[in-house]
C-alpha cells in the first residue's frame, strides 16, 4: 500500500526519485550575503523558490537576466527544500515555506528528509536586504504560502504525506490523516491559529474579500473552505465518487479564484481536469468539467476573468491552455519548446496585467537548472521573448517591485 500511495504523490512533484544530491561545505560554513542584491531593482524582480537547489533565484525583470542564487533556510549544511513563496502587498516582506523535505538529499544533521519527518518552518525576509527577519516553526512539509490583501496575515499549508501514511498504517480513522493550515501575523510572525483542515492540503488561495481560504486537499479529493475569522472548516468533495485516502484519484493540487464571479477553479493532477466550486452553494458545478489532456498546475485568469490560462504538463512537453470560463472548454492551446520550458509549474503576470508580459516557472528535469520564461503576453498567441536559467527544481515565484509585491493569483 505504501508504495502505491507514494506513487500517487509523485505526480505532485513533492516526491520524486532523482539521483543523490550531494553538496560539500567547508568548516564554519554559513549563509553568505548576496553581493548582487542592494535593494529591489527599479524594474522589478522575480524571486523563485528552488526546491532541490535550496535557494532563491533572483531574476531582474527589466534586464531579463539572472542576478544570482541566494541560499535560504536556517541551516547552511542541510538541504531544507524551500517550497513556494509569497510577498506582502507593499513588497517589503518575503515569506518562504521551508519544507525540510528533499528526496535523495543525502546525509546531514537531521539525516535525509525523504520522509518529510522533520517539522517545517516559515521564514520572513526583508526584501531590501534579503536578510532573515523572523522564522516560525510550523508542521511537516509546508506546501503553499499566501498573504491577504492587507498584508496582515500569512497562510501556510502542510502537504503532510507522512501523517496520512502513519494513520493508515496504524488503522486510524480518516480524521487522523488531516493536516493543518498555519495562520501567522505577517508583521510579528506570531501564530494566530492552526486549524486542522483535510488530508495533504496543498494549494491555497483567498476569496476577494479575504473571508474564505480555499484549500486543495490532494489526498482527500476535497476542497476545504476555511472561515478566516472563526476558522471553521467546510469540506466539499470534488466529485461524487471520491474515496478516502490512500485511494484518492482526482488529486486536487491548486485552486484559483475567478476575478469575475469568485468561483474557485480546481486543478486535479490525477484526472487531468479542472472542476469548479460555487462558493455560494458550496458545491461543485457538475456542468463545468474541463479535460486538459495532461497535468494542470498553477494558472492565471486574464483580467476580466473570461479566460483562464493554464500550464499543462505532458509526458514530453508543456502546453499553455486558454480555457473559456463561460463554455468550460479549451479555446486555444500552445506547445512550448522543450528547450524553453520543461514541466511548467506556475504562471504570473506583472502590474500591467493583460497589457504587459507574462512569466512561467518551469521545473526542468529536477536535476539540472530549471527556467524562468518571459512571454510578451499571456493572451493567445503570446510569444516567448526570453528564457533565464534558475535553480534546481524551481516550483514557485513572486514578483517584487519598489513599493509593490505581486503573488501568484
Amino acid at each position: 500500500m505504501r508504495r502505491s500511495f507514494l506513487a500517487l504523490a509523485a505526480a505532485l512533484g513533492c516526491i520524486d526519485e532523482p539521483g543523490s544530491l550531494v553538496t560539500g561545505y567547508p568548516d564554519g560554513a554559513a549563509f553568505p550575503e548576496a553581493p548582487f542584491w542592494k535593494n529591489v531593482p527599479a524594474g522589478g524582480a522575480a524571486i523563485v523558490t528552488n526546491n532541490y537547489g535550496d535557494s532563491l533565484s533572483i531574476v531582474d525583470l527589466a534586464a531579463r537576466a539572472s542576478l544570482g542564487d541566494l541560499p535560504v533556510g536556517l541551516n547552511p549544511v542541510e538541504r531544507e527544500g524551500p517550497h513556494h513563496d509569497a510577498v506582502s502587498p507593499d513588497g517589503t516582506r518575503l515569506f518562504v515555506g521551508i519544507s525540510n523535505f528533499v528526496q535523495g538529499s543525502g546525509s546531514g544533521p537531521h539525516g535525509a528528509h525523504g520522509t518529510g519527518a522533520a517539522d517545517g518552518y516559515a521564514l520572513m525576509l526583508d526584501t531590501a536586504t534579503m536578510a532573515l527577519s523572523a522564522s516560525h516553526r510550523v508542521d511537516r512539509s509546508p506546501g503553499d504560502v499566501t498573504v491577504n490583501a492587507e498584508g496582515t496575515r500569512a497562510y501556510v499549508s502542510h502537504f503532510d504525506l507522512l501523517r496520512v501514511i502513519e494513520a493508515i498504517d496504524a488503522g486510524e480513522p480518516e480524521e487522523e490523516t488531516y493536516a493543518t493550515i498555519a495562520v501567522l501575523d505577517a508583521a510579528t510572525f506570531e501564530e494566530i491559529a492552526r486549524p486542522t483542515v483535510c488530508p495533504t492540503p496543498h494549494g491555497i488561495r483567498l476569496s476577494a474579500d479575504g473571508s474564505q481560504l480555499y484549500v486543495a486537499c490532494y489526498n482527500g479529493d476535497q476542497i476545504a473552505i476555511v472561515d478566516t475569522e472563526t476558522f471553521e472548516v467546510t469540506r466539499v468533495p470534488v466529485a461524487p465518487d471520491v474515496v478516502p485516502p490512500p485511494n484518492a484519484r482526482y488529486l486536487p493540487n491548486s485552486v484559483h479564484v475567478s476575478p469575475a464571479d469568485g468561483r474557485v477553479w480546481i486543478a486535479n493532477l490525477g484526472t487531468g481536469e479542472l472542476r469548479v466550486l460555487d462558493p455560494a452553494k458550496r458545491a461543485i458545478d457538475t456542468e463545468c468539467i474541463v479535460q486538459v489532456g495532461g497535468q494542470p498546475y498553477f494558472g492565471k485568469f486574464l483580467d476580466d476573468g473570461a479566460t483562464f490560462v493554464l500550464p499543462v504538463q505532458g509526458a514530453d512537453a508543456t502546453d499553455l491552455a486558454w480555457i473559456d470560463a463561460a463554455s468550460c472548454e479549451v479555446a486555444e492551446r500552445q506547445t512550448l519548446a522543450a528547450a524553453d520550458c520543461r514541466a511548467g509549474h506556475m504562471l504570473l503576470a506583472g502590474p500591467e496585467g493583460d497589457d504587459g508580459p507574462g512569466y512561467l516557472v518551469c521545473e526542468g528535469n529536477r536535476a539540472d537548472p530549471g527556467t524562468f520564461v518571459f512571454f510578451d503576453s499571456l493572451r493567445p498567441g503570446g510569444k516567448v521573448e526570453a528564457v533565464v536559467p534558475v535553480g534546481v527544481f524551481p516550483d514557485g515565484a513572486v514578483l517584487v517591485y519598489p513599493g509593490l509585491g505581486i503573488n501568484p493569483p
